[in-house]
């Protein structure tokens, strides 16, 4: 598992990056004449090549090779594979690399429901719930908020264009990739991930989280001239003084850079939380391997459904002036609220959560412990 981490790493930061950095390129593309339509033929064109590289490449790297049977014999190293392996790229080798490809994580003597569930299991984990919990509203608020720009900042009294969108995500781009490629390093050059580090990688996350989310309603609703009682219009029917300067938009960027600095910070706890999770209760490193697997999947997928409803819902509340207020004041209340409660659950119950992993995973066998009678009791 430690050799995978550079890669686990690199691949984390060129994925926020990407995500992040390509509005910024995007609204550069957007300025000619087709407009934003030009974004789609880009995408086009790289889908075309990565798609299926996605469905043949991706399968042999998840494959799990390290099962052997009793006949099998472990490969040794020769002194040409310890240097950097040479590729030929020939019709036959990729014809022969297509007969090898398997399609499928691991392979199985039986399938039963217990494979089956296993997946579920994983996702339905303590550890899982917690992580989902403490991380949830500063990933999809983030996404949320970032796919209701265009809607504030396009009408009057704004009228920006998709180059000048595409520069407010400036900040996140440059934080969250930063915390994302560097808060690992940090974590990993300590022995282990102790209880004081987690309390305080909690902390600092959901504090740069819910100022940046806190920090980005009251102040774009602050900005302009609030609506007399009662009244709820929509935002950009709002007046926009100049008192205090007026709106800043390097202010708005570096706000929304906050809310993704603090969600990156966040997520560094997945993969540790993970880690012991599995130690505690797996019983080699295979097991381990692929409980790790399923639980960081299972999280992926409650997360990004989730990601997907605020995508959705989150534009039509902040267009109001008071769903604005009303919703930047409650989810940075909550997200304090549900970190606290997290952080005291782990400094409290940590290893009893683990506990709890492993009987929802079905990884600890606890029929040993059953009363089965004494061995001196007579018929």
């Amino acid at each position: 598992e430690h050799e995978r981490q550079a890669k686990i790493l690199l691949y984390n930061a060129v994925s926020v990056g990407t995500t992040w950095g390509w509005p910024l390129i995007g609204g550069v593309a957007s300025t000619g004449a087709r407009g934003f339509l030009t974004q789609f033929a880009i995408f086009t064109a790289f889908l075309v090549v990565l798609i299926p590289l996605l469905i043949l490449g991706a399968p042999e790297t998840t494959y799990a090779r390290s099962s052997f049977n009793t006949k099998d014999h472990f490969p040794m190293l020769t002194r040409s594979q310890l240097r950097f392996p040479t590729i030929t790229f020939t019709k036959e080798a990729v014809l022969q690399y297509l007969r090898g490809v398997k399609f499928m994580s691991y392979k199985a003597m039986i399938v039963d429901r217990t494979l089956l569930m296993q997946a579920p299991r994983a996702a339905a984990a303590p550890s899982v719930l917690l992580l989902f919990t403490v991380t949830l509203l500063p990933h999809v608020t983030l996404w949320g908020l970032v796919s209701s720009l265009s809607l504030l900042f396009t009408p009057r009294p704004f009228r920006l264009a998709e180059s000048s969108i595409g520069l407010l995500l400036f900040a996140p781009f440059v934080l969250g990739t930063a915390a994302v490629f560097g808060l690992p390093f940090l974590l990993l050059s300590r022995r282990n991930f102790s209880r004081t580090i987690h309390l305080v990688t909690l902390a600092t996350g959901s504090a740069f989280a819910s100022i940046g989310l806190l920090s980005f309603g009251l102040y774009i609703v602050d900005s302009a001239r609030k609506p007399g009682p009662g009244d709820s219009v929509m935002i950009w029917d709002l007046v926009f003084t100049r008192r205090g300067g007026g709106l800043s938009f390097p202010v708005i960027s570096l706000l929304l850079g906050l809310l993704a600095l603090g969600s990156a910070v966040l997520d560094t706890t997945i993969q540790p939380v993970i880690q012991q999770s599995t130690a505690f209760t797996s019983a080699n490193m295979n097991m381990a391997l692929r409980n790790i697997a399923d639980m960081q999947a299972g999280l992926t997928c409650l997360r990004t459904l989730v990601a997907g409803a605020f995508v959705l819902g989150l534009p039509a509340v902040v267009s109001t002036w008071d769903g604005l207020r009303v919703s930047a004041i409650g989810m940075g209340v909550v997200q304090i609220f549900v970190t606290a409660v997290a952080a005291a659950i782990y400094f409290d119950l940590g290893e009893d959560v683990r506990r709890l992993d492993g009987m929802v995973m079905g990884l600890v066998d606890l029929s040993s412990l059953k009363d089965r009678g004494s061995f001196f009791d007579e018929d």
